[in-house]
């Protein structure tokens, strides 16, 4: 099998200096900025001079002015002002300093005056001053050149900047951007930060480890997916987990490539192991250490731009902190991945988060209903044994050791996950899984299969393999009853609220199954009824007192109970939930059947605009009938 790219020793020394011999006077301009011929201008040339391992990028907006935004020598985006674009130091920084000073001057040559032997300037015979090379450069001229390059190159935002990581390549293959060098498979070529492929531009990132010449085998995948079972898992999972941790290395490296990025969620009790299996999950993978910054100023600071897993270790079960990163999960699964832009100092600066998530927690905060076709949780158990410590640092060794030939056997292996994705996708949509659902599994099994097996997986293995794994598979059914709406209205009703004199609580369904009951019985006492009971009229009066202290209200006709929306009870309810903050006002709403009650009065709360929901959508027991209470004792006569 060929080797992924021509390798240089991982150790092996930097090139000596941007400028050295080995570049050529005029070196060529494909995809690497100069932009197109332009008229010629005052110079009369051409074709814009080249700027060597430097690339204009476009203009941008900096305080009201227009910049100009380039990468460095090293391939690191910088945005100058037009005073800095004309600035010795800022233009030799620019290039390299000192290694560039000669190449510079010889394209854009300082000229000075010629002095004879006495220091006064010469001049030609028509009075001119003669003019000689300095054996410096114009930092005005070649600042110039660049700001024409960028000008005419437009605003640079419409470039989308990739760093380390694997990316999709050209006719379907990848670019595997290692921080200093962008390797392309299948073809084999290798490119400088700079590099750019459509509208996508490689920037230098901090150097990662490269994939080996030489590319694991599927036994040594077999055997190193075996150092999963050290770790214990709910029963639930004894089956599924080391696959599914497997596709998970797969899936941290594919990463920007991947057209569904699935997120992985460990959920551990205290001593399981979670931080150890993190660790062992990033040295398989490559990937940066796992962080206990579980904040989303982090990961936007950390992995804008970057393919690669984002590991995240929330150790102190703070349900604030891990709730605030899920909103860059859910937007990351998927495309360009999450977007946001933010000004700064008057400046607008926008971040891509397009990378997969490995995150281990103790706790876990409410999920919305479409978080389980994105995140996959395996829940971890404290093992029972002895100290586990010497095979666990074993593991992460041979871990650490295999990283760059699995790296190889999964770029070599990309056309065959493409294969096997569709495969599994294909059993699983015929198994009722949902597409979202399918997305998710087929990819984290897709990965499993490239590392343990050199072959294309079948349909008929693919649907065997999903029956004896136990997956969770979510169906449209289950998808329907875990919506946002059927969430929030189950998780209100089986909040605790307080009730009576505020000392007790109980679950909201029990009120409102209690003031349901309360109404019939007070209109059968009403209609004469010789089962309603005698005390019915103080009965409605406790429960209506307590719903009416939450916003609540029950309807006899439609059957169907009135929520309040401004019920600061309820709110609290939904306190640390994807409802919070009022956001369940709107979800209450598209239950299905739920109408606009209007503005509705209760008792002990001001009168609000409300819901109503009919009694079918709302879970509650099946109301007692009247006959199944003995009727009251008849009245004594007089005679007595």
């Amino acid at each position: 099998m060929a080797t992924v790219v021509p390798l240089r020793p991982q150790d092996g020394p930097p090139v000596d200096g941007p400028y050295d011999a080995a570049l050529p006077a005029d070196p060529p301009d494909e995809g690497r900025g100069g932009g197109p011929p332009h008229d010629g201008g005052a110079s009369g040339q051409d074709e814009e001079p080249r700027f060597g391992r430097v690339v204009p990028l476009g203009t941008a907006l900096q305080r009201g002015k227009t910049a100009y935004v380039l990468l460095d020598s090293v391939g690191q985006r910088v945005t100058l002002s037009a005073r800095d674009m004309q600035n010795l130091a800022d233009i030799s920084s620019l290039f390299g300093g000192a290694g560039a000073r000669r190449w510079l001057a010889e394209r854009w040559p300082w000229q000075r005056p010629k002095r004879d032997k006495a220091g006064r300037v010469e001049r030609d015979d028509d009075g001119n001053v003669i003019m000689v090379p300095s054996g410096d450069f114009s930092a005005r001229d070649v600042g110039d050149a660049l700001i024409a390059a960028c000008t005419r190159l437009g605003p640079a935002d419409a470039l989308e900047h990739r760093r380390d990581g694997v990316w999709p390549g050209e006719s379907g293959g990848l670019a595997v951007h290692v921080g200093d060098t962008i390797f392309t498979w299948p073809d084999g070529a290798e490119q400088r930060p700079g590099w750019r492929l459509g509208t996508a531009l490689h920037v230098a990132a901090r150097p990662r480890r490269r994939p080996h010449a030489i590319a694991a085998t599927a036994t040594e995948c077999l055997t190193f997916m075996q150092r999963f079972r050290l770790w214990s898992y709910a029963p639930a999972m004894e089956r599924s987990a080391p696959t599914l941790l497997m596709g998970a290395i797969a899936v941290g490296v594919y990463s920007g490539a991947l057209a569904w990025r699935p997120h992985v969620w460990l959920r551990a009790p205290t001593n399981a192991g979670k931080s150890t299996l993190l660790d062992l999950l990033v040295a398989a993978v490559g990937a940066d250490p796992r962080s206990k910054d579980v904040s989303e100023p982090y990961v936007r600071r950390a992995f804008d731009g970057r393919a690669t897993w984002i590991v995240l270790d929330e150790e102190e079960a703070n349900l604030a902190s891990v709730t605030a990163v899920l909103n860059l999960m859910r937007g990351a699964s998927d495309g360009e991945g999450a977007r946001t832009g933010r000004v700064i100092e008057g400046e607008a600066h926008s971040s891509r988060i397009a990378c997969p998530f490995l995150l281990a927690a103790i706790s876990t905060p409410a999920f919305e209903p479409a978080d389980a076709s994105r995140i996959t949780t395996i829940n971890l158990r404290r093992p029972a044994g002895g100290d586990r410590k010497p095979e666990l640092l074993k593991a992460q060794a041979e871990a650490y050791a295999l990283h760059p030939r699995l790296f190889t056997r999964l770029v070599q292996g990309w056309e065959r996950f493409g294969v096997n994705l569709a495969v599994y996708r294909g059993a699983l949509l015929n198994g009722a899984a949902t597409a979202r659902c399918a997305d998710q599994l087929a990819t984290l099994l897709a990965g499993h299969r490239v590392l343990v097996d050199d072959l294309p997986i079948d349909p008929m293995t693919a649907a065997e393999e999903i029956n004896a794994l136990e997956l969770q598979v979510v169906t449209p059914d289950l998808a329907a009853e875990t919506d946002a709406a059927p969430q929030a209205l189950a998780h209100l009703l089986a909040s605790r609220v307080p009730v009576g004199d505020g000392r007790q609580s109980a679950t909201l369904a029990g009120v409102v199954e209690g003031l349901r009951e309360a109404v019939a019985d007070w209109l059968a006492y009403q209609r004469g009824d010789p089962y309603a009971p005698a005390d019915a009229k103080a009965t409605l009066d406790r429960h209506v007192g307590n719903a009416g202290a939450l916003q609540l209200r029950w309807q006899a006709d439609p059957p169907g109970l009135i929520i309040g929306q401004t019920s600061p009870l309820l709110n609290h309810a939904f306190a640390g939930t994807p409802w919070a903050n009022r956001v369940w006002i709107a979800a209450l709403r598209d239950v299905e059947g739920a109408q606009d009650a209007g503005s509705v009065k209760f008792r002990r709360a001001p009168q609000a605009r409300a819901v109503w929901l009919p009694e079918s959508q709302l879970g509650l027991m099946p109301p007692r009938g009247r006959e199944d209470r003995p009727p009251p004792d008849p009245p004594e006569s007089e005679s007595g």
